[in-house]
């Protein structure tokens, strides 16, 4: 993984991007021309509809989904989506969301447009939720095959913990012909046998309901290993046969 060294500072992050090259060369268009998809920490997403050229014999272009950076955000937040870029522009498989562009708006807020799909698993299992229905047998066997595969490119050959494992970033398009791994903003690299991080400085962040015991403990000098994403896979699917978020009743409990 060839990650970004950025200095601190929106502006200073978007200099040192174009200094290296990093950034593509448009400007995507402000929020309001664009749909809402969600928002996450310090970020939105947006589907982008781009023009195409089919009236005069040239191909349909497909939507982007884009993250933006929230204009009042953290610094770290524009750090983190550049990091994200990074990793995503050196991974090439059907079971990860596939980079289009690292670009920004007209106000300076850096952006990542992505493929575009659909939805995420969080938004199915809240819709199956709401209509008291269950996944069939064939949809948990359509996502669990392909996170699992997926994770295991990520391992074996990029040797990249994803780190933030949950079915808010796995994203489904259709039928679920379609099930891809994306958000790796928080991402580290592992040993080359991976039996733990590649730099001993870095952290597993994640998300609470989905870290695995060891993850729990990493003040204890624990060591974090590609098994910390296979933990949080599990609940991924977990998550498809209850509808329910994992640990959820410990929350409170244990002031997360």
């Amino acid at each position: 993984m060839n990650g970004i060294t950025t200095p601190n500072g929106k502006g200073c992050i978007r200099k040192n991007l174009d200094h290296h090259n990093e950034l593509s060369p448009f400007v995507i268009p402000p929020s309001p021309m664009m749909l809402k998809l969600g928002s996450g920490t310090g970020v939105s997403v947006y589907r982008l509809k781009r023009g195409n050229n089919s009236s005069i014999g040239g191909s349909i272009k497909s939507p982007w989904a884009v993250k933006k950076v929230n204009s009042k955000s953290k610094s770290n937040i524009s750090h983190r989506l550049a990091v994200e870029a990074s990793i995503l522009r050196h991974l090439d498989h059907p079971n990860i969301v596939g980079f289009r562009a690292l670009t920004g708006t007209s106000q300076g807020d850096l952006c990542l447009a992505m493929e575009d799909c659909e939805k995420s698993l969080m938004d199915l299992i809240d819709e199956r939720e709401y209509l008291e229905e269950t996944f069939t047998q064939q949809e948990v066997l359509k996502v669990a095959w392909g996170v699992a595969k997926g994770l295991n490119y990520l391992h074996n050959e990029f040797k990249l913990l994803h780190g933030d494992i949950k079915s808010g970033n796995i994203l489904v398009r259709g039928d679920f012909e379609a099930v891809k791994i994306c958000d790796f903003g928080v991402s580290v690299k592992l040993n080359d046998d991976l039996t733990g991080l590649k730099n001993p400085k870095d952290r597993y962040i994640g998300s609470e309901p989905w870290k695995a015991k060891e993850v729990l403990n990493q003040k204890n000098g624990v060591v974090i290993t590609d098994k910390a994403d296979i933990f949080a896979y599990g609940l991924v699917i977990w998550e498809m046969l209850t509808l329910k978020v994992p640990h959820v009743d410990l929350l409170g409990k244990y002031g997360y």
